[in-house]
């Protein structure tokens, strides 16, 4: 799960350097991020993971962001200061847990 969440934190501040994204680029993030929150071991994980109630306040504010706009093709993401540092926050903490990896022969 871990290692899934630094991949979309690290996404998100990557789009966010841009000056403007494609929608169909964020329509497919916005999805990526969306079946991330509803997996039923990222839901048991609640409890465990400090990013957890952000990365699912975030969802909503995502898919309102990548809401089809016929005008435009350009969408600009643009984080809070206070926004951006948490997420730098997060993913510095995430750098110290460990990713236990399956092992088949012990399964």
């Amino acid at each position: 799960m871990t290692m899934y969440a630094k991949c979309l934190i690290r996404n998100l501040l990557q789009l966010s350097q841009s000056v403007n994204i494609e929608r169909n680029v964020l329509l497919k993030f916005t999805a990526t991020w969306s079946q991330f929150v509803r997996w039923s071991t990222f839901q048991k994980m609640r409890n465990d993971f400090s990013f957890y109630g952000l990365i699912v306040e975030m969802t909503p504010k995502l898919i309102a962001l990548a809401q089809p706009n016929f005008e435009n093709n350009l969408v600009e993401l643009v984080l809070s200061e206070r926004l951006n540092d948490r997420l730098q926050a997060l993913l510095n903490e995430m750098l110290d847990i460990q990713n236990v990896r399956f092992d088949e022969k012990r399964f």
